[in-house]
């Protein structure tokens, strides 16, 4: 995991930087909304990556808990950016309800 990390985290930035400069060329005040939407979701996905990678490489031997509860973040941070492609409300929002 690891390893791969730098070249997958070198990806994810450069994908939100050309999201980030599609949103600013974009005419459509909604369109450029539902980008910015997809690009917030996009670092909130990086950053929970991030903490989970240096949590399970770290060395410290992470707990069960933060384990869990960094898988937890991730997969919420997935969710959500998935949510925010399909145009749908983020899962467990209250007008996801």
């Amino acid at each position: 995991m690891a390893s791969q990390w730098p070249d997958s985290k070198r990806r994810l930035d450069d994908l939100q930087a050309a999201l980030y400069q599609q949103q600013a060329d974009i005419p459509n005040p909604e369109r450029a909304q539902r980008l910015g939407v997809v690009t917030g979701a996009l670092t909130a996905l990086t950053e929970a990556l991030t903490h989970d990678v240096a949590l399970r490489t770290g060395g410290t031997g992470p707990d069960d808990a933060e384990l869990l509860a960094s898988e937890q973040a991730v997969n919420h941070a997935a969710a959500t950016l998935s949510a925010a492609v399909a145009g749908t409300p983020t899962p467990g929002s209250h007008s996801a309800s």
